[in-house]
């Protein structure tokens, strides 16, 4: 089997945007990633405000990215929180409906992949991944579906194989 997985963090790039950033030391061509973050810097403490965001990305085509990302401030007297869901390979946000920071995936390289970060603060946040590839991964895709109202079972179409794994994420 020639399946390849590795994982990894990098600390987010502090350009103004857009800012490329090229992620390496992979050691392979990456066909989908996994990215996801809880906004803190090598430097911060533990706190009570929460943030959380992750992303997939099977490509640079529109449809090949999704995130979502979610947010909420501690210790305030009325009630502060956001999330979102974005066509990104990550999106962070900050409660108050503050967008701080996201990105496209521009490729996949021969030991990584470039992002380019089209919203940026200069918070140098730990981003950690999964990066999957290898001969034996022939079908990877985002698939933007909308979940049911009520307790009912939902098919998810559109696909075009049958996957191994499914990951499904909600930010409502």
């Amino acid at each position: 089997m020639a399946l390849t997985v590795k994982a990894f963090n990098f600390i987010k790039s502090v350009g103004v945007a857009p800012a490329s950033q090229a992620v390496t030391g992979i050691g392979f061509t990456p066909k989908a990633l996994i990215l996801w973050t809880v906004g803190r810097t090598l430097g911060d403490v533990i706190a009570g405000d929460h943030r959380l965001a992750i992303g997939f990305s099977v490509g640079t085509a529109a449809g090949d990215n999704k995130s979502a990302a979610a947010a909420s401030n501690d210790a305030v007297g009325t009630s502060n929180a956001s999330r979102r869901i974005a066509a990104k390979a990550l999106t962070i946000i900050e409660w108050a409906e503050v967008l701080l920071a996201e990105c496209d995936l521009t490729s996949f390289d021969a030991d990584g992949f470039t992002l380019s970060w089209t919203t940026n603060n200069v918070a140098a946040y730990i981003i950690h991944g999964v990066a999957i590839g290898g001969a034996d991964l022939t079908g990877a895709k985002v698939v933007n579906w909308t979940m049911p109202t009520t307790a009912i079972a939902k098919a998810v179409t559109g696909v075009g194989f049958v996957p191994d794994c499914v990951f499904h994420v909600h930010a409502g």
